[in-house]
């Protein structure tokens, strides 16, 4: 770790809300186009959590979805933004339940990518609670 790196870290504990620390903590000249291309990047929030990567020629985006069912799902693309929805339905009207921790939720999340995207060329994956979307990047 360089001189300059660890003197950031040692600001971040006098001041962590200092935007233009965050912003350059980890910044050098070797990170600088990928982190300027990752500031494009934008999700509305955080649930579910998803990780967005390319790997191939590919963009790839992961969400955790543990749970729900490829029903409940729905996935629709809107110039360069990717919108994401489902429902966790964890209430069974049947039981009598002592404990009832799960939620009942619904969710939207909006991606917004560096490119504009082909619905047609998007393909989704769910499995083991992990939804997969591959999208071809132009």
């Amino acid at each position: 770790m360089s001189f300059e790196n660890l003197e950031k870290i040692f600001q971040f504990h006098e001041n962590p809300t200092n935007e233009k620390l965050w912003n350059n903590l980890f910044q050098d000249a070797s990170q600088q186009a990928f982190f300027s291309n990752a500031n494009s990047i934008k999700s509305n929030n955080q649930f579910p959590p998803c990780d967005f990567y390319v790997k191939d020629g590919q963009y790839f985006i992961e969400l955790e979805l543990p749970g729900i069912t490829p029903e409940n799902i729905g996935i629709k693309c809107v110039g360069n933004e990717l919108h994401i929805a489902g429902q966790y339905k964890t209430l069974h009207e049947e039981y009598a339940y002592y404990l009832k921790e799960r939620q009942n939720r619904g969710f939207h999340k909006v991606i917004t990518l560096p490119n504009t995207i082909i619905k047609e060329d998007i393909s989704c994956e769910l499995k083991y609670g992990i939804l997969s979307v591959k999208i071809p990047r132009p």
